[in-house]
């Protein structure tokens, strides 16, 4: 009789996560795979162009980085910093690139008019979410958010949601926690966001100021 054998990991529509529900080994792979294409860009492209070195960055790199960063982003600092070596690495060489070395990753990144990739996946957490909530996927909410019934008697929106429970390590890391506990910081008047653009723009805006601890 033919023995199964056990897989440790396993892909589904792309990501891979292990038999304990985590996701270094999918993160280690983008990251491999980021470093790769970047160094190709940097060879094949001989421009200075800090804004077209980094926007061939944003169309053929960034995206492996954040696709489906719902469900795998990092809580461990050791993965949300290599996550964000990838693009601190290549904005330092296209600066160095027109002889500019002594600038921070911060002011690389004002002067693209870009982000952190950590602040990204909190937006990508958020947009997420306003989706669901607002019926703009088809996941049914009732299933996996409920309103707090504490609303109106505690700081906060009306549109609080519990927290739920977190019997494990890797549920207290997922999505339906993650996310939740940065929603109930937004402001009420963004959760009333006419539009999903609008929600994007204001939740930026928001958390570009300090607003998510």
């Amino acid at each position: 009789m033919h023995q199964l054998s056990i897989s440790k990991s396993v892909r589904d529509l792309g990501v891979t996560y292990s038999d304990k529900l985590t996701f270094e080994e999918y993160i280690d792979g983008i990251i491999t795979k980021a470093f790769t294409m970047s160094n190709f860009i940097l060879r094949a492209f001989k421009a200075r162009n800090v804004s077209t070195l980094f926007g061939l960055f944003a169309t053929y790199v960034r995206p492996n980085l954040e696709y489906c960063s719902p469900l795998w982003s990092p809580s461990k600092q050791s993965y949300v910093d290599k996550l964000e070596k990838v693009q601190k690495s290549f904005t330092k060489q296209i600066f160095a690139r027109n002889g500019i070395f002594q600038i921070t990753y911060a002011e690389r990144l004002a002067h693209l008019n870009s982000n952190t990739l950590q602040l990204r996946r909190v937006v990508y957490d958020q947009v997420f979410l306003f989706k669901i909530l607002m019926d703009i996927v088809d996941i049914d909410k009732d299933l996996l958010l409920t309103v707090s019934r504490l609303n109106g008697r505690t700081r906060g929106h009306h549109l609080r949601l519990v927290i739920e429970r977190s019997r494990s390590q890797q549920f207290s890391n997922s999505f339906l926690v993650r996310a939740v506990k940065t929603w109930n910081q937004l402001p009420q008047s963004l959760l009333l966001s006419p539009s999903l653009p609008k929600f994007n723009q204001g939740l930026l805006a928001f958390l570009k100021q300090g607003g998510h601890t």
